[in-house]
């Protein structure tokens, strides 16, 4: 568990791609390429393009995968499903205990000439595995299975000795197991 939770994979051979790459023009177009440890159960990537001082888009996107216990037993069966029995004969079966967050991104950013600027940033996030729930002093199999939704948006407006801005953050979340 401990080697999976630090090289961000449970694969006997593992394997990644790491990447910076920036590009910028004599005009003020300018656009890079990030990535960490793509392949990995745990990793990144961005893209970003844009003119200097005019506009701006990204694309994002991450992946988190964390291990509670590769060697937990449990003596039910329907483990991820919505109704745990017991088995019949007692019988422990393994299971792993583990969650993975993917999230994706895309933001933009758009400045007029002096007077204004305005953003808008979307992640779309997604949490699945399996936890660990307590009931009644018995630890219990949880499946996990969340969405989550963020956006964030603003204008702004400014003057030589003024500042005006409207924003606006919004997060919808959803157990998509109930």
């Amino acid at each position: 568990v401990r080697s999976a939770n630090a090289f961000g994979t449970d694969d006997e051979f593992a394997y990644k791609l790491d990447a910076d790459v920036n590009y910028r023009n004599k005009d003020g177009y300018q656009a890079s390429v990030k990535a960490h440890n793509l392949g990995m159960d745990s990793s990144r990537a961005e893209i970003e393009a844009g003119k200097a001082g005019q506009y701006k888009v990204d694309l994002n996107y991450r992946t988190i995968k964390t291990y509670d216990s590769d060697n937990a037993l449990t003596a039910y069966q329907g483990v991820g499903s919505d109704t745990l029995t017991p088995s019949d004969p007692l019988e422990y079966k393994p299971v792993e205990l583990s969650l993975k967050r993917e999230r994706f991104g895309l933001g933009a950013e758009l400045e007029g000439e002096s007077l204004w600027s305005t953003y808008v940033d979307y992640q779309h996030e997604k949490k699945t595995g399996l936890k660990t729930a307590s009931i009644n002093s018995v630890m219990l199999p949880e499946p996990v299975d969340y969405t989550t939704d963020n956006i964030d948006a603003g204008v702004q407006l400014k003057g030589t000795n003024w500042l005006a801005s409207v924003n606006y953050a919004g997060s919808i979340f959803k157990n998509d197991h109930d």
